[in-house]
């Protein structure tokens, strides 16, 4: 990974898959509305991140208002892209982002619930 990460280096996609039971939809649905550029938040900050350093990221998903009340699998990757494409990622196998000058560097699988607001 070529250190210091500048400008728009990182990117942190999401997508979910929404699981119905035991069965989950294999078609999976993008959540582009979040800050691409994993950069911002990073800690340190993507120039001053060295080799061996730890380092966190953070990153928020906002629910869409008309969402079923579903259990949904989401997976947050993020990406070191050779070229910037601060675009809503829609590829996600792992081997064909490689394939395209993006080195996924975490892939999180996280059990999520979407649900309605509460009132009251």
């Amino acid at each position: 990974i070529p250190l210091p990460i500048t400008g728009d280096g990182l990117k942190t996609p999401a997508h979910g898959k929404i699981k119905l039971g035991p069965l989950t939809v294999p078609l999976p649905v993008d959540f582009c509305d979040l800050q691409l550029d994993g950069c911002p938040g990073a800690t340190p900050s993507c120039p001053d991140i060295k080799e061996g350093d730890e380092v966190q990221f953070c990153s928020a998903l906002k629910v869409p208002v008309a969402s079923p009340d579903v259990n949904v699998e989401v997976t947050w990757k993020v990406l070191r892209e050779e070229v910037s494409q601060p675009s809503c990622e829609k590829e996600y196998d792992l081997a064909r982002l490689r394939q395209k000058g993006k080195l996924p560097l975490v892939c999180i699988n996280i059990p999520a619930r979407v649900q309605p607001p509460r009132t009251g």
